[in-house]
């Protein structure tokens, strides 16, 4: 789990907090307002949700860019870097024609070549002093059992949302569906069409290894591409939005594509490449008995 997605739970859980302490209070008969601080924090809650976080699913699919673009970089051969920046570059224009715009920034994210930083994209502090005045806030409300004090660890959780949203906004835009699905697309539809099968299936194997080792390291090691991290979806979240990762369809073979032709150029680096050959040399060998053994069964012989 990344830090501002483990931040984000923790919103959701002063806000929920917030609100089990006005209705105690509520229900304690306490002097003061308790029920409308409650309803407030629940509103607040519901637009933190709403618009500033970002769907967790969504937010997962950024994640996996970055981590592709790491690994465009830093496994492929800088000539095959070029080749594939140009094809999605060429594809993402095809894909998105008029709104190219709207996902050139997450390309840019993906694309293994480098590009100048967008003005205004420098990251924030991580704004840990405003969560720990909710901390205090909340213990100080806890204490007194006052609806002052409660309102207080109200603003103060607030203003920690907003500050977050300020630092999502700072470093990346807002998780909006049609970028992040088609930014996919793209990523997928370029592996396809310029890498072999077998390269394209080590990255795919290394990228969803790396993201669940930074994001989600608490769950176990995935065994099929199929496998995707457990993501919290808060009350409230759009549940159209699930997370289906480039890394599932990478793989898939092409129509009238060999899976066990590697092509003649390497496409990795040494050790990289030298791996994905022997698989590739081991998977004939295998094919080639295979293939021997039906023919012994289909002629009547012995299969030794």
């Amino acid at each position: 789990m990344s830090d501002r997605q483990g931040v984000e739970r923790r919103i959701d859980s002063y806000f929920s907090t917030i609100v089990t302490m006005a209705r105690r209070g509520a229900i304690a008969g306490k002097t003061g307002s308790w029920s409308e601080v409650g309803a407030r924090a629940e509103k607040a809650s519901r637009a933190w949700r709403t618009t500033q976080a970002c769907h967790p699913a969504l937010h997962a699919h950024f994640l996996e860019f970055e981590l592709w673009g790491q690994i465009l970089r830093e496994c492929v051969l800088p000539d095959r870097q070029r080749m594939f920046a140009a094809s999605m570059h060429r594809i993402g224009a095809e894909e998105a024609r008029d709104d190219l715009a709207d996902i050139d920034a997450l390309l840019r994210i993906v694309c293994p070549e480098d590009h100048l930083t967008p003005p205004g994209t420098r990251a924030r502090a991580k704004p840990s002093l405003d969560e720990f005045a909710v901390l205090s806030q909340l213990q100080e409300a806890e204490r007194r059992g006052t609806v002052s004090s409660l309102d207080s660890a109200y603003r103060a959780t607030v203003n920690l949302a907003e500050r977050l949203g300020e630092d999502m906004g700072a470093s990346h835009p807002k998780c909006e569906p049609w970028p992040m699905l088609t930014v996919s697309w793209i990523l997928t539809r370029a592996l396809w069409e310029t890498m072999p099968k077998a390269h394209r299936s080590t990255l795919a194997c290394i990228a969803q290894l790396e993201h669940f080792r930074r994001h989600a390291p608490e769950e176990r090691e995935p065994e099929f591409f199929q496998e995707t991290p457990h993501l919290h979806l808060p009350r409230g979240a759009d549940p159209r939005w699930p997370f289906n990762p480039a890394w599932q369809f990478v793989p898939t073979t092409q129509r009238g594509e060999d899976p066990l032709d590697p092509g003649l150029e390497p496409w990795l680096l040494e050790d990289l490449e030298l791996s994905v050959r022997q698989g590739i040399e081991a998977a004939v060998r295998r094919k080639r008995e295979l293939d021997q053994k039906l023919a012994l069964l289909a002629s009547g012989g012995p299969i030794n």
